[in-house]
């Protein structure tokens, strides 16, 4: 018998009470650790009208209510270092299905499976046991869930491009290379906390600084405390300057004034959104900064690199490049990755992705609505 799931708990990050005057570090905290993990929290709960967030420490909270399933805002979960016994003994307590979003896995460019930890183990045998089908973020991702016992994964993508509704995203005209203004573009590099840059991400900070671009900010939790004017909250500011002058390759008073006037730190879609639209290109390696810059319509461009940032670049039919080779540094480089978006379409790889979606979650017996905040504002 089909089931009719509408009433869902959906679980995910970044639906705690954020206070931005709280220790950055708590903020941060509360958002997973990546303010990028709100676009596809988001993305999952505008699925359901009827749904209810919950914070993942909160989850056993809600079991024993009215709702009729649980649904799980993933990321890339099946990594070597995650480990998920928390979160399995409180599903196991439940007697509802359960269906996941998005599971991702983390490897390196080599391609090999990820040796999980017995908890995040646990978690996938629970996913084989009790979920329908399994929403992963890409083949490898299918293949890694496999090899651990699950089956039932089918390779979806992640869900964050759904906040584009029924239509297909479309990259809108911008100037040509030699009219952008460099307030015009926004870099994002990958790091986290206090760590230092590598790979091509070391390059796109310095580039970032050098040509006065905007720098989007996600984990970056030293660059935060002076693109949001809040260093005085750091024990120790100097010692902080003095390694964000390694990772930018300036002078501590020179990064502090750049990021100062560039950094870009978001707590909120909306604010966020409304940035990644009065830019004309946007270029980086990290996903959800590429998404958040499609979604808004600028041309924007992933550097993949690791498995999982091809993966969902090649389901999801992102603009990509390989950072392998890449010279970031190269005026003429840069003008290339720029002029190789014109013309690039969403619209036949999104009617398939928004096609596999509703198969999926058919399939599954969940009713969704999908739309875009300009489809819901003309319906209201």
């Amino acid at each position: 018998m089909k089931q009719n799931l509408k009433k869902p708990i959906v679980a995910g990050v970044g639906w705690e009470p954020v206070d931005e005057t709280q220790d950055l570090n708590l903020v941060l905290k509360k958002l997973g650790n990546n303010t990028g993990n709100l676009i596809f929290s988001e993305s999952i709960f505008r699925l359901f009208p009827e749904a209810q967030r919950s914070p993942f420490n909160h989850l056993h909270k809600r079991i024993g209510s009215d709702r009729d399933c649980i649904v799980i805002a993933a990321a890339n979960w099946l990594n070597e270092k995650a480990d998920f016994s928390g979160l399995v003994e409180t599903l196991e307590q439940t007697n509802v299905p359960i269906v996941v979003l998005g599971l991702g896995a983390q490897a390196g460019m080599d391609g090999r499976i990820p040796n999980l930890r017995p908890g995040t183990e646990r978690f996938v045998r629970l996913l084989a046991e009790r979920s329908p089908l399994i929403s992963a973020r890409g083949q490898f991702s299918c293949e890694v869930l496999e090899k651990y016992g699950a089956t039932n994964a089918v390779p979806t993508g992640c869900p964050s491009m759904l906040m584009a509704g029924h239509h297909a995203p479309r990259f809108r005209v911008t100037p040509g290379w030699d009219d952008l203004r460099p307030e015009e573009v926004l870099v994002y590099g990958t790091r986290h906390h206090f760590h230092a840059a590598s790979g091509i991400s070391a390059e796109l900070y310095k580039v970032a600084l050098q040509k006065q671009f905007d720098i989007l900010l996600q984990s970056e939790l030293a660059d935060f405390y002076f693109a949001l004017d809040r260093c005085g909250e750091l024990d120790k500011p100097e010692e902080v300057k003095s390694h964000l002058a390694k990772v930018y390759q300036d002078s501590p008073e020179a990064v502090a004034r750049y990021l100062a006037d560039h950094g870009r730190v978001f707590f909120e879609l909306d604010g966020w959104f409304d940035c990644c639209r009065q830019k004309s290109f946007l270029i980086g390696t990290r996903i959800h900064g590429t998404i958040s810059g499609i979604l808004s319509g600028t041309p924007s461009l992933l550097i993949a690199h690791d498995s999982r940032t091809v993966e969902l670049a090649e389901t999801m039919n992102v603009p990509y490049v390989l950072e392998q080779g890449l010279d970031v540094r190269d005026e003429s480089t840069l003008r290339g990755l720029y002029e190789s978006l014109e013309g690039h379409s969403f619209q036949s790889s999104y009617e398939r992705y928004l096609k596999n979606f509703n198969s999926f979650f058919e399939r599954c017996g969940l009713e969704v609505s999908i739309s875009s905040r300009a489809e819901e504002a003309a319906l209201s």
